[in-house]
Parts: C-alpha cells; sequence; structure tokens
C-alpha cells in the first residue's frame, strides 16, 4: 500500500502534547455510527479516530477502571516503534536489511549456549537478515511453554539475554510458507543496543522519537528482560494519543511537522506494502486492502487509511478465551471508521 503524498500545510505538528480536536467531534455522522458500533462492544475500553489530524471522534467506556490517560500495554503494537527504530537506524547506515546477525554480532561467545547446539544449527541462524526479523521470514519460531511451581503456563518473554535470543526460539524450516510470525524476540532490541550510541530502545526513542512526538519520557512504560533490556515485540505501555502519534506520523510519510522529517517516507511506503513475499505483512506492520495496522492482541491497535486521510486507534480489555473474536471485531470497528462511505466533515477542522 502506497502512503499519499501529503502537501506541507496539511502535516499536523506531532510534537504538540494533543491533536486538536474539530468543533463538531463527535457530533458529525460519522462519528454516530463509529460510536454506536462501539457501545455494543464490552471489551472495547477506549476509542479515537482522526480525520486530516483532527479527533473528529472518540469513546472511553463509562467504567472506574477506565481512563484514556493512564498507560495500557500495546502488546504487539510494540514492534512497529521498532521498526521506526530501524527505519531511523538504516537512514542514518547504522545497520543494512540485508546485513545478518553474524555480521552484527560478531562475539563469538554471544553464540555459545549451554544447550547442545548443532553447527547447522548455528550457521543457520548467524545468516538470518536484519530483513528477516521484520517481515517475520526467519523461521525463527517461540520456544516451548514452560510451567512454574504452581502449574501456570509461562511464555517466553524473547529472550532474557542475548544469547537467549539469538538461540532459544524454534526453527522452522518450510519451502511452502516462508512467513512465520514471531510473538515474541528481542534480538531487535539488542541491535539497537549494539549499533547505536544508546542502551536499549527506550534511550533511543527518549531521544531521538519522542521529543518530536511530544511523548514525555515519564508517559510510558516498558517490559524488561532480566538483564534489564527492553522487550522488543511487546511490553510497550502507552496512552491512546501516543499510540495515535504513531499513526499520525506513518500517514504523513514519516513528517512529525512540516519543517522535520523523522524518517524517511521511502520507509514509510516499505514498511507498508506487503514484503518478501508476503500478502499482509510489511515491516513490522499489517497491511490490508484499504489499510495498514500496528496491531496488539486482543485488539490494541494502529489502523490508518490513506485514501480517507484517517487514523483510529483502540485499547480493549483482554481474554485469552476470546482473543480470535476480539481480532475480528477490532478490524470490523477499524474498516466501518476508515470507510470512505462514512463522513466525518473534517473539511471543517482544517486551518
Amino acid at each position: 500500500m502506497a502512503v499519499a503524498t501529503r502537501n506541507a500545510a496539511n502535516v499536523v505538528d506531532l510534537s504538540l502534547p494533543t491533536f486538536p480536536s474539530c468543533p463538531i467531534v463527535n457530533t458529525n455522522p460519522g462519528a454516530d455510527a463509529v460510536i454506536r458500533l462501539a457501545r455494543t462492544i464490552p471489551e472495547l475500553r477506549a476509542l479515537l479516530v482522526l480525520e486530516h489530524g483532527h479527533v473528529v471522534a472518540d469513546y472511553t467506556r463509562s467504567s472506574p477502571d477506565v481512563d484514556p490517560m493512564v498507560p495500557r500495554e500495546v502488546i504487539s503494537t510494540t514492534k512497529s516503534w521498532l521498526g521506526l527504530i530501524i527505519g531511523q537506524m538504516i537512514q542514518d547506515s547504522l545497520v543494512r536489511l540485508d546485513e545478518s546477525l553474524g555480521e552484527i554480532f560478531a562475539d563469538p561467545d554471544v553464540w555459545r549456549s549451554h544447550k547442545t547446539t548443532t553447527e547447522e544449527d548455528l550457521e543457520f541462524r548467524k545468516s538470518i537478515t536484519v530483513k528477516e526479523l521484520l517481515t517475520m521470514t526467519s523461521g525463527l519460531q517461540l520456544p516451548p511453554t514452560t510451567t512454574d511451581a504452581n502449574g501456570n503456563e509461562q511464555w517466553s518473554d524473547g529472550g532474557g539475554t542475548l544469547s537467549e535470543a539469538l538461540l532459544e526460539p524454534l526453527i522452522v524450516r518450510s519451502a511452502a510458507q516462508s512467513f512465520h510470525y514471531l510473538g515474541a524476540n528481542n534480538i531487535l532490541s539488542y541491535i539497537v543496543s549494539q549499533r547505536t550510541a544508546f542502551a536499549s530502545p527506550r534511550k533511543y526513542l527518549e531521544a531521538k522519537v519522542f521529543p518530536w512526538l511530544g511523548i514525555p519520557h515519564d508517559a510510558i512504560g516498558w517490559q524488561q528482560n532480566k538483564e534489564g533490556m527492553e522487550l522488543a515485540f511487546y511490553g510497550l505501555s502507552m496512552t491512546l494519543t501516543h499510540m495515535a502519534k504513531l499513526g499520525q506520523l506513518f500517514l504523513q510519510g514519516g513528517r512529525s511537522s512540516a519543517a522535520h522529517s523523522l524518517v524517511d517516507g521511502d520507509w514509510v511506503a516499505a514498511s507498508t506494502c506487503p514484503q518478501s513475499g508476503n500478502t499482509d505483512y510489511g515491516y513490522l506492520w499489517w497491511v490490508y486492502p484499504t489499510m495498514f495496522c500496528a496491531q496488539g492482541l486482543g485488539g490494541q491497535d494502529v489502523c490508518v487509511c490513506p485514501r480517507t486521510d484517517r487514523v483510529i486507534v483502540q485499547q480493549r480489555d483482554f481474554n485469552f478465551a476470546r482473543g480470535k473474536d476480539d481480532v475480528g471485531s477490532a478490524m470490523g470497528l477499524a474498516a466501518l471508521a476508515l470507510s470512505p462511505d462514512l463522513l466525518f466533515t473534517a473539511d471543517r477542522c482544517r486551518d
């Protein structure tokens, strides 16, 4: 999916703390339809719809435990923030898409494991490229779950150390299917640490991204592994507005304001169109015929439609028992809000 070219006069300044609101917010035909559907979804906590960078609809479930100003875990939407970092690093010639893990992590000690690893297995892992990690075509899969002392199932956090991140995932080799979604892995976090002046993804974002997006460094949370590295593929917590900043940035072709490009527009376009033979996945973004999305388990989503110049952001309660239903519901709500058949008349809100 190509991102539409935008006139500089129509680019919203994302360094401001909030988005401008239309006088017609929640009092327009589009908002009526979106909020009517939102009220039928008990798991939905809050949503925000932007058109031309202005808030045209917002909804917060009436519940004492729902506050849209409190950061919530966005789960796999974290991946798309890592994709932004890698795009900037490529732009700054700090890493290459075709660079292999063996080239990036040349220290032989990080490739040693207490578990038996065959030479063939090791060479396969070392040959994995940055592009393959971004497109979910690396052949890596989550390691088996374990059980704690209380009998509770424990999922991998993506590797408690660099060596664990490199060596613990299973390897899946399939000539018929190259795409294998990897839910948790921290290799990209360690690439940020290895190739930049910043110790972790959080430190990188605080210095090079958040100031341009109006996100205070203390306004987010981020889970870490056992040695203090932020998780790469989930674990970030932020507010609905801060989630929307990522969507609007990509809608604006990587420009955080009319005068400043945060990431190259070519990277945005490549990230949000199918890559490596995938039909619906770019560089850590899901790609659909009419929109592209940063999606978190259970409906913690940022979806963008260049055609209608809109962004919708959702936060939901998550229940493993109905996870698949939540995904369908979230995509249905996003498709409605982003449809050209729905009118918010935000042209009245342009400066």
